[in-house]
C-alpha cells in the first residue's frame, strides 16, 4: 500500500512538474540567449531587394518583419524590426529574433506566413509561407508529449526522474516533496 501511494504521489508530482514547465517555456527561452538551451532561438532568412526597376539595391536599410497566420490580412502575431541592414547586389542575411524573442506558440500551427516592410514603405506581397527545415520535421516524429491546453502527458513508455533508465510508468531516484492529496484509482 505504500508503494501504491508512493507511486500515485510520484505521479502527482510529475504531472505539475510538467505543468509548470510547459508554462515556464519562455522563461527557458529567454534563458537561451545565456547558452542554457542548445537550441538557438534565431531563424536565418535570406532576401534580394531591388527597386521598382528590378535593379539590385545596396546601402543600409530598415526592415521590418512580422509573421502571421494567413497570407493576408490578418493582424501580425509577431514583429521584429532590424534597423540596419547591410543590403550588397540587392542580397541581405538576418537572423529573426535577435531583436525580439519568439512567443513560445508562436510556430504550433503549420500556418504561419512572413512578411517585410522595407524603410516604412508598406508590407511588401505577397508574404512568403514559413516551411520547416530538416531536423524540425524529424523532431516532430520523435516527440511523444503530448501538450493540451495546461495539460502535457505520454501515453507510452517510462518517465524518469534521477535514473537514466526507468522500470517504471514513473521511476524517481531521490526525494520527494509533496503537498496536496494523493487519489487512489482502479489498478
Amino acid at each position: 500500500m505504500k508503494k501504491l501511494m508512493l507511486l500515485l504521489l510520484v505521479i502527482i508530482l510529475t504531472l505539475v512538474n510538467m505543468a509548470l514547465f510547459a508554462e515556464s517555456r519562455n522563461h527557458f527561452r529567454k534563458m537561451s540567449r545565456d547558452g542554457f538551451r542548445d537550441i538557438p532561438d534565431l531563424v536565418n532568412y535570406q532576401g534580394r531587394l531591388t527597386d521598382e526597376t528590378g535593379q539590385a539595391i545596396d546601402g543600409i536599410v530598415s526592415i521590418t518583419f512580422s509573421i502571421y497566420a494567413d497570407s493576408t490580412g490578418g493582424v501580425a502575431l509577431w514583429t521584429e524590426t532590424q534597423s540596419e541592414v547591410q543590403v550588397m547586389n540587392g542580397l541581405f542575411h538576418v537572423l529573426l529574433g535577435s531583436e525580439t524573442f519568439f512567443p513560445g506558440d508562436l510556430f504550433g500551427d503549420p500556418e504561419r506566413w512572413i512578411g517585410i516592410e522595407v524603410n516604412s514603405d508598406g508590407e511588401m506581397e505577397p508574404r512568403s509561407r514559413i516551411a520547416s527545415v530538416p531536423y524540425a520535421i524529424q523532431s516532430s516524429y520523435s516527440n511523444e508529449w503530448s501538450i493540451e491546453g495546461d495539460d502535457i502527458y505520454r501515453l507510452e513508455g517510462n518517465v524518469g526522474f534521477g535514473v537514466s533508465n526507468p522500470e517504471y510508468k514513473l521511476d524517481v531516484a531521490g526525494d520527494i516533496n509533496f503537498e496536496g492529496e494523493i487519489y487512489q484509482g482502479s489498478l
